[in-house]
């Protein structure tokens, strides 16, 4: 009887059987490198600031530095370009992917990095082929990271995965792959100063890439210690009562003013609010008759069956 596949199974073999693809990938053919796939290792892995790997994958980086990274795992960074701009440097590399479906990238960070100021939140950004693969900002498929002011997940590494478009990757065997630098994204902005903010820093360290079959990667085996889980000791049941009475400030100061000064999530809001008898008990039951009609009809709120 054949043993059940599962994550957890693949979480226990990773440690060695990662380790070992990594160094066989090197001298891997497309042949062996299809197996690979079918057999849930993966398809190829690029050890950035190690010589023989980067040789091995043709790494080519412009304004970028290796530099020693956490548990001591070399890894690279990007700076920024002279004058800084809104872009900062590059790494291009070749990798392995399979020519019918679709192929994923993960990249592997150090859990523990997070940006001082908001001014630091910097983008690393992936391109295939020339092509950027997912959004600038947010979407369907992100950036390859944004580097947030709290940090993922602190004394471990950290993975994220996208999928690449299988019209970059069909019917080949390899494609280059290039990670970008970019300075943070402020997506309030009303023009593109505001949007596209300088990189003035060097990006967060990028440690590895790895191509692969499966949407999801299970780790490399070199992780750090899992946190011991706790409870946390505050806030306690306080912070709703706190939460209540902010909601109660802001629906007496919409139903104090006039419609125009309302947007259109107000408009939303105070029509959830009159829909639910409990909340009337906090506000004017006349002023709530006698503003909420208006402002539900003025938005064309309209309320699901039932609700």
């Amino acid at each position: 009887m054949k043993p059940e596949l599962s994550r957890r199974t693949l979480l226990r073999a990773s440690g060695a059987g990662v380790a070992a693809a990594a160094s066989w990938n090197l001298l891997a053919g497309p042949a062996q490198a299809a197996a690979t796939a079918r057999d849930g290792r993966p398809l190829d892995v690029v050890i950035f600031g190690d010589a023989a790997s980067e040789a091995a994958h043709a790494v080519t980086p412009t304004g970028s530095d290796v530099v020693a990274g956490a548990l001591g795992q070399s890894a690279r960074v990007l700076t920024p370009q002279t004058p800084a701009s809104a872009w900062g440097g590059t790494v291009a590399c070749t990798v392995k992917c399979v020519p019918d479906g679709t192929t994923y990238v993960t990249i592997k960070l150090w859990g523990g990095d997070r940006a001082p100021t908001e001014a630091d939140q910097s983008r690393l950004q992936l391109f295939c082929e020339g092509r950027q693969v997912g959004h600038y900002h947010l979407g369907a498929v992100d950036p390859l990271d944004i580097l947030s002011l709290d940090a993922h997940s602190p004394g471990r590494f950290h993975y994220h995965t996208l999928p690449l478009p299988e019209a970059m990757t069909k019917d080949k065997e390899e494609v280059t792959l290039e990670i970008r630098a970019m300075g943070r994204v402020w997506g309030y902005g009303q023009n593109a100063a505001e949007f596209y903010r300088t990189l003035n820093q060097p990006t967060r360290p990028f440690y590895r890439i790895y191509t692969h079959k499966e949407p999801y990667f299970p780790g490399d085996g070199i992780q750090g210690p899992e946190p011991a889980p706790t409870v946390r000791p505050g806030p306690g049941p306080d912070v709703l009562e706190t939460i209540r009475a902010r909601v109660v400030r802001e629906h007496h100061t919409w139903f104090g003013g006039s419609a125009a000064s309302m947007d259109s999530w107000a408009y939303l809001s105070v029509s959830d609010w009159r829909s639910d008898p409990r909340h009337c008990q906090d506000l004017s039951t006349n002023r709530l008759r006698a503003l909420v009609p208006m402002a539900g009809a003025t938005a064309r709120v309209t309320r699901p069956s039932g609700r």
